[in-house]
């Protein structure tokens, strides 16, 4: 279980942070707006009203403490200034939203770690790969099932796909595997073999890959 601090709790933050609960992690909110952090009171682990370009809030919110910061306010000057915030307080990893590919740069240039622009990044897919440090892609199929890309953990490179045996042990099935020079194989055999760097399209249900990212 992983700690994070969601600011900022509009459509695309209250995304992330239901996400990463619904994952099992402990969730701090902030927002300025107590009816956006009462709203999520279900989830969170701690709510806090204020404003989080001032350092005290940030330091209540113990960004420095947590695994990740992901900033989610759409106003730019205060994106900039909470990440600025954040940086200065010891934040560990700082996830910031960009508005354009300006947004990005600035962003980028004051020191946030990753940036996504909404209307290409999903908060639930964020979530999931802020979660999973091997989820490279997310594509969601329905309400019930998505397709992942992951990069194969070092434990399994030198062993087969049936030796590692994910459709018994987590009910998710491997679609593909690319390997690092751009081969792709599509429905790869039980016999095929990890390689090193191999990236593998996995399908399953989202619980049950709720639970294989988590332990793979």
């Amino acid at each position: 279980m992983k700690q994070y601090t969601v600011i900022g709790l509009g459509r695309f933050g209250s995304s992330v942070a239901r996400t990463l609960s619904q994952i099992g992690h402990e969730v701090v909110v902030v927002d300025i707006k107590e009816e956006l952090v009462d709203a999520l009171s279900d989830i969170t682990t701690t709510g806090l009203i204020g404003d989080a370009t001032n350092r005290d809030t940030l330091k209540a919110a113990g960004v420095k403490e947590v695994d990740a910061v992901i900033i989610c306010m759409t106003e730019f000057e205060a994106s900039v200034m909470t990440v600025i915030g954040c940086k200065e307080l010891g934040a560990k990893h700082i996830v910031a939203k960009a508005k354009n590919d300006t947004h990005k740069e600035i962003l980028n240039k004051i020191g946030a770690d990753n940036i996504v622009v909404p209307e290409r990044d999903s908060g639930m897919r964020l979530a999931h790969n802020l979660s999973s440090r091997n989820v490279l892609d997310i594509v969601r199929l329905s309400n019930d099932y998505e397709i992942i890309e992951i990069l194969a953990p070092e434990k399994w490179v030198g062993k087969t796909l049936s030796q590692i045996d994910l459709r018994n042990k987590y009910g998710v099935n491997v679609l593909g595997i690319t390997h690092e020079n751009g081969t792709f194989i599509g429905n790869p055999t039980a016999a095929t073999d990890i390689k090193p760097k191999d990236r593998m399209l996995v399908m399953g249900s989202i619980s049950e890959l709720d639970k294989f990212t988590q332990y793979e």
